[in-house]
């Protein structure tokens, strides 16, 4: 499966993500469930997962560890 490259987030930007509807729907093809009742499951687990991922890290981990990286390697002032 293919993903569209996605232009980098610029500095300051807030990191965006979206569902692959497809790939996850693909998981529940064995069920009972209607198509809207799939996509209503895939829509909360994914609010859920979401949720972990910004109480952990916030949403831009990435950039977290960078500003504590580039704060780790400041020289610093002794005396």
């Amino acid at each position: 499966m293919r993903h569209p490259q996605k232009e980098p987030n610029k500095p300051g930007d807030k990191p965006t993500f979206s569902i692959d509807w497809e790939y996850y729907s693909s998981f529940l093809e064995d069920s009972t469930l209607s198509d809207e009742q799939k996509r209503e499951l895939i829509k909360t687990l994914w609010s859920i997962v979401m949720s972990f991922v910004d109480l952990g890290f916030g949403v831009d981990s990435t950039r977290q560890a960078l500003d504590r990286r580039e704060r780790d390697e400041r020289p610093r002032k002794t005396g």
